[in-house]
This record gives structure tokens, sequence and C-alpha cells, in this order.
């Protein structure tokens, strides 16, 4: 189970054990409206609505390979975000412009 899981089915068991929404939200460090909004998932959906869902807006560009390597590169000195972009287009791993 993920940690946002986690943190998730923690908010609906504190609600099964009669926490006030307010109390939820200081002892977790979330906004009132997140742990209302959890609520109100659970209620229609259950556990389904404990994992993430599919984040709208465009995909992500960078596999895990490209990820990892940008960590061993920035690991072993330190680059700029276009020293980064620079490497991974010389080394042919990034298709875009």
């Amino acid at each position: 189970m993920r940690l946002a899981e986690a943190s998730s089915s923690q908010t609906v068991l504190y609600f099964g054990e009669g926490w006030r929404a307010k109390a939820i939200a200081t002892q977790q460090g979330r906004h009132l409206d997140t742990v209302h909004d959890r609520r109100t998932h659970w209620l229609p959906e259950g556990f389904l609505s404990l994992a993430d869902q599919p984040r709208c807006g465009t995909p992500w560009k960078l596999t895990e390979v490209h990820r990892e390597k940008l960590r061993i590169w920035a690991s072993e000195e330190a680059l700029t975000a276009r020293d980064l972009l620079a490497r991974l287009k010389r080394n042919a791993m990034f298709p875009y412009p």
C-alpha cells in the first residue's frame, strides 16, 4: 500500500471511530477540505476511493529509465535542469525537441 492510500485509509478509520473532520485534519496535517473530500468519496465508492485515481493533464514524457539516469547524473555533479535535458538529448534518450 502506498503512503497516500495508507493516509486515506487512516482518515476513513478515524471517521469510523467517531472523530470529527477538524480533529482528523489536525492529526494528519491535512487541509480540512481534503479530509471532507476523502469521506465524501468513501461513502459511495468504498475501498475503490482509497487508491489514487489517474490525474488529468499531459502524461509523463520521462520514463523510469530517464528518471534513474537523471538521478545518477544529479548525484554525481551539480547540474542545472537545462544541463540535464541537454545530456538526455546528447545520449539520444529524449526524443522531444
